[in-house]
């Protein structure tokens, strides 16, 4: 198991939905983590995951996840290389068990929760 930690602003808004078959909730949304390495054009290197947060912690801070965030997240991580009309790349994913709202983005008229530490499956964020 490869455990990742990264620290990025939310892409789009996290989609909270039902397994099919199964009462467990998932919450997916994608990540940009910014490295400090700089590309061709000067600007620093961007690398996108997929992020996907199960139960009841899915539940908790799904509202919470909104593009433009800025959070922490950590879990196991996967890839997955595809092949595409002649063009190939790799499918980076977090299967996250924890998650730390750090603020930011456009989305500020909800309230956070109270306490910034890290939550998972087993916290209520209010």
């Amino acid at each position: 198991m490869q455990i990742i930690v990264a620290t990025g602003r939310v892409g789009k808004d996290a989609e909270l939905r039902t397994l099919p078959n199964s009462d467990t909730k998932v919450s997916n949304f994608s990540l940009a983590v910014e490295s400090s390495r700089k590309g061709n054009d000067g600007k620093p290197d961007t690398t996108w995951f997929s992020v996907a947060i199960f139960g009841k912690l899915a539940s908790a801070v799904s509202q919470y996840i909104t593009k433009g965030k800025m959070l922490m997240v950590s879990g196991e991580v996967s890839a997955r290389a595809w092949e595409s009309n002649g063009k190939k790349g790799v499918d980076l994913r977090i299967n996250a068990d924890k998650v730390k709202l750090l603020g930011g983005g456009s989305g500020e008229s909800k309230p956070k929760p109270a306490d910034d530490d890290w939550l998972n499956g087993d916290d209520e964020p209010f």
